[in-house]
């Protein structure tokens, strides 16, 4: 920021006296710095840094009247806003106005400003100044009021570009020193690996050297000791199967065994059934024996009245009968 004001800067200051405005100085169009608003009743305005005419609100004429202040119907602009207006605050009576004081910082860039499109102004500069600009003591300290206004802006930035150049330092130190802290964790950690590494080697060898100290005695009582182990293994097992082969011979016996009696006890039941079906049978064959008799019998008997009721003698009666032998009996005489 401090880019902007050197101690080259052109000032151009010009007075206007002559008619006064009914309104406040405070609703002139100024671009100024916000400590310009100052205790004195007179305005003093900033252009802004890149100098390009202040845009004149709608309503003013056209002329040397825009030093002036008037009356405006709408919101006023500041420089470097975002865009937003703002509505005026209201309008207070000034006992004694004064006419502003117009100071033009013109301070040339290298580049061009795209962000306006309004078209520079021509620019005049004033080779005449008037005989009174010396000699009034309020303009030279309204001169004086905007000097040290100005080394007051610039010493304020200063100090704020000192502030975050010692910021910026004192983050690059904080990252050096995060640097070397990682850096030495980075260095214990691979040392802690290689010890690590040497270690596991060390070990393996130990455990190598004691499998070559081992002497053939060693391998061979090994392996009588597995020859053992494998000899009882075997032993338990032929004894296992033994003992499993004796369980299921006794347990298929003793399944043999049980469906024999099985099979002899249905056998029995069967014959039992069958002797008693057909005693059954004889007896219901008798049965029906007798009773076919005894109806034979009834039906003859009740023929032979019939026949002799009719008339028929006692040697009708027995033809009669031999020839009716095959006749059921126990169709109806009449």
């Amino acid at each position: 920021m401090s880019s902007y004001y050197e101690e080259e800067d052109d000032l151009d200051i010009r007075i206007r006296r002559g008619r006064a405005s009914p309104l406040s100085p405070s609703h002139a169009h100024a671009h100024a710095h916000p400590r310009s608003h100052s205790r004195s009743p007179r305005a003093v305005i900033y252009p802004e840094h890149r100098y390009r005419p202040s845009p004149r609100p709608h309503g003013f004429d056209h002329g040397s009247s825009y030093l002036v202040p008037a009356v405006s119907s709408g919101a006023l602009y500041r420089s470097r806003s975002t865009g937003h207006r703002r509505p005026s605050s209201p309008v207070s009576p000034s006992p004694a106005p004064q006419a502003p004081i117009v100071i033009h910082n013109r301070i040339y860039n290298d580049y061009e400003d795209d962000e306006y499109g309004l078209a520079p102004a021509p620019r005049h500069r004033s080779h005449s100044r008037p005989s009174s600009f010396v000699q009034d003591p309020r303009d030279q300290y309204e001169l004086e009021r905007a000097r040290r206004e100005l080394e007051q802006y610039r010493a304020l930035h200063t100090r704020d570009e000192y502030e975050r150049d010692k910021t910026r330092r004192e983050l690059e130190a904080y990252r050096a020193v995060h640097t070397r802290d990682e850096y030495e964790m980075e260095k214990t950690r691979r040392e802690l690996e290689r010890y690590q590494i040497e270690k596991d080697r060390l070990k393996e060898e130990e455990r190598f050297k004691k499998q070559v100290k081992a002497t053939k005695e060693d391998i061979e009582l090994e392996k009588t000791r597995k020859e053992l182990q494998e000899f009882k293994a075997a032993k338990e097992k032929a004894a296992e199967q033994a003992r499993v082969k004796k369980e299921l011979e006794l347990q298929r016996f003793q399944e043999e065994k049980k469906a024999e009696e099985e099979r002899k006890r249905l056998k029995a039941e069967s014959d039992k059934a069958v002797e008693k079906y057909k005693i059954e049978q004889a007896e219901k064959a008798a049965k029906a024996k007798k009773e076919k008799e005894a109806r034979e019998a009834e039906y003859q008997a009740r023929l032979q009245e019939d026949l002799r009721k009719s008339g028929m003698d006692e040697r009708q009666i027995a033809v009669v009968l031999k020839k009716e032998k095959g006749i059921d009996p126990n169709r109806p005489t009449r």
